[in-house]
């Protein structure tokens, strides 16, 4: 009966997460959602009914309670430790290098995928600015992030200190910067023409 409770549970985190993601989008999923969490709610209380059978009734209830907060417990685990962990699969490729003319920077371009077992981790685009020698993926200043990203940014110094980043526009940004240490960025969306 708990393993039931739990299943519930963690198809209700599931469609939760996607309704999260999706930022309202899909409305039609919202009592699917409130019946599979209701659904493990009540398979908890059963069980831990079950459990304290023929004893005092405020035995059952604190049964009945501490089932239905193990469930959750467990559900939360599973869903978001083990099939929701986009850090457990995630990978972070290059796509493109740009010196800036005087070589004391490098403007880098990044993907961060992942293959969650749920499958929802959203791809993200990135740009990061590093200086010879250092650690494209990590080291440097992460200067623009966007989500539902693809690999579709252009990179272009305008000067030594003056970085341009191109994206299509359709991009979700959600990190944005003007300025790292003396280089200035201007990001400028639907502009993919160089």
């Amino acid at each position: 009966m708990l393993a039931a409770a739990v299943c519930c549970g963690v198809a209700a985190l599931y469609l939760f997460s996607i309704l999260d993601a999706g930022q309202g989008r899909y409305r039609d999923l919202i009592w699917p959602t409130v019946g599979l969490a209701g659904l493990s709610a009540c398979a908890a209380a059963l069980a831990g009914g079950i459990w304290a059978h023929g004893r005092k009734r405020q035995v059952r209830l604190q049964a009945t309670m501490l089932c239905i907060a193990g469930t959750a417990l467990a559900a939360g685990s599973v869903f978001y430790g083990v099939l929701a962990n986009c850090r457990l699969s995630q990978s972070t490729i290059v796509i493109d290098e740009k010196r800036s003319p005087d070589g004391s920077f490098i403007a880098v371009q990044l993907i961060k995928r992942c293959n969650a077992l749920v499958g929802y981790c959203p791809t993200a685009s990135l740009v990061r600015i590093v200086r010879p020698g250092e650690d494209a993926r990590t080291g440097g200043t992460s200067v623009f992030e966007s989500s539902d990203g693809g690999d579709d940014l252009i990179l272009d110094w305008a000067a030594n200190n003056f970085l341009r980043i191109y994206y299509s526009g359709n991009d979700r940004v959600t990190h944005s910067v003007q300025k790292a240490g003396n280089v200035s960025i201007k990001s400028l969306p639907g502009a993919l023409r160089l």
